[in-house]
C-alpha cells in the first residue's frame, strides 16, 4: 500500500496539485495511523456529507 500512496504523490505533483485530500470514517483509528505514517495529517480537518 505505501508503495501506490508514493505512485499516486508522485503523479500528483507531475499535475502540479497542491494536496491529496482522502476520507475516512470517524471510527477507523487503524486507518488514521496508517494515514498518520504516510505524513497525512488529519488535525483540523472535518468532512460534511448530505444523502440524497
Amino acid at each position: 500500500m505505501i508503495r501506490e500512496a508514493e505512485a499516486v504523490k508522485h503523479i500528483c505533483k507531475e499535475q502540479q496539485c497542491v494536496k491529496i485530500m482522502l476520507t475516512s470514517q470517524s471510527q477507523r483509528q487503524q486507518a488514521h495511523e496508517f494515514y498518520t505514517r504516510l505524513g497525512y495529517d488529519g488535525n483540523g480537518s472535518k468532512a460534511f456529507k448530505k444523502y440524497v
